[in-house]
């Protein structure tokens, strides 16, 4: 059932707010899916939703912002996210769960089509996973995970492409780990946010809606999404993934199914990072 946790796991919620004052609704999604790490972005005023966050609760959110456009709230003891480094778009962190596995968390919010043209943004996902595999090759393993706004669809040559994030649509084709290209051997991230795209028995068909005025339009987007490495599938569950369309009982969706309270749907997703 929506919001109920499984135990052991690891809670985190991603929603890009658009600078919209929604701290109670975060607060409410908290409450009602036992998050542990909320990463937001288009945040304006992060110390009122901490304050909301804590308002009532016995593990308190500390926040998180470098320089970064991503503000992280985080229920883990002081110390135990590092921030790694931090690229305007995205900011690298090292989260140490106390009792269980490292992870390697990026969070980013990459520029729109409105200022970005395709090939622009192809290239930006070249150098972002250069940084990634930097990052990787310091913390000395690939339990990696990717989540924010990227502002392009999973069937874009930035998130399929091997030099880009290689994310793949087949939990079984991540799991091959990597694969050769022209001599050159590239790891894959595996992309859950496939399963979400269109219609189906619940859920919207996306996380963003746009009406464009081109002769191509696909109208629903999935924005919105987390990449999850191969080293981590064993601790992570397709069905943990949800696109939010309602926190407790505040609709985030007008009658015709679009985002109302941002113009983006928040997406949760667990792990299971505790040892053994």
């Amino acid at each position: 059932m929506e919001g109920q946790s499984v135990s052991n796991d690891t809670k985190f919620m991603f929603w890009n707010i658009c600078k919209q004052p929604v701290g109670s609704l975060v607060a409410a999604a908290s409450r009602q899916y036992n998050l542990d790490l909320i990463l937001l972005a288009e945040c304006e005023d992060s110390e009122a939703i901490r304050l909301e966050l804590n308002q009532s609760t016995e593990r308190p959110f500390i926040h998180r912002r470098e320089a970064g456009c991503i503000d992280v709230f985080s229920r883990f003891p002081l110390g135990s996210l590092a921030i790694l480094g931090d690229y305007g778009r995205t900011s690298f962190f090292h989260l140490q769960h106390p009792i269980g596995k490292d992870v390697l968390l990026a969070a980013l919010h990459l520029p729109s089509k409105l200022h970005m043209q395709n090939q622009d943004q192809t290239l930006n996902c070249t150098r972002l996973i250069e940084k990634v595999k930097y990052f990787e090759t310091k913390l000395g393993h690939k339990r990696t995970v990717v989540v924010g706004d990227f502002n392009i669809n999973p069937f874009e040559h930035g998130l399929i492409a091997a030099e880009c994030f290689h994310a793949s649509l087949s939990r079984r084709v991540a799991q091959r780990e990597t694969r050769v290209v022209q001599g050159n051997e590239y790891t894959f991230f595996y992309n859950p946010m496939w399963a979400h795209f269109g219609d189906r028995e619940a859920g919207p068909p996306g996380t963003y809606f746009h009406n464009a005025s081109s002769s191509t339009n696909i109208y629903w987007n999935m924005f919105d999404q987390v990449l999850i490495r191969p080293d981590l599938l064993d601790r992570f569950e397709d069905k943990s993934v949800q696109i939010i369309t309602m926190i407790d009982e505040t609709d985030l969706a007008n009658q015709e199914g679009r985002p109302i309270k941002s113009d983006h749907f928040p997406i949760v997703f667990a792990l299971n990072l505790m040892e053994g």
